[in-house]
């Protein structure tokens, strides 16, 4: 599992979308892999969204926020499953002026 962000640097108002990405140990898709990914905001919180992967297997999480606080990274753990097997990666975004 990888997954990496549309834009490294944000506004503190602004629109992400993540990419995860689920190959098999021979670099094929993996198809319909159930994603769980749990962005950590600068306040503490936590906010979950829940994808599954195409048949490109690729799952995409769109987010939306607003007034975060400048010169934060943002992390976001990924954890996918498909037939009992599991995969976890981490990506991160930074918000800017």
């Amino acid at each position: 599992v990888r997954a990496f962000v549309w834009k490294a640097v944000t506004l503190a108002s602004d629109q992400q979308v993540i990419f995860v990405v689920a190959q098999d140990q021979r670099g094929q898709p993996v198809t319909g892999a159930q994603c769980t990914s749990v962005i950590h905001w600068p306040n503490g919180q936590t906010d979950s969204r829940v994808i599954s992967t195409n048949t490109n297997g690729v799952g995409i999480v769109s987010l939306s926020f607003t007034d975060q606080p400048y010169g934060n990274l943002i992390y976001i753990d990924i954890s996918c499953d498909s037939n009992g097997l599991k995969g976890i990666t981490t990506t991160s975004f930074r918000i800017w002026y």
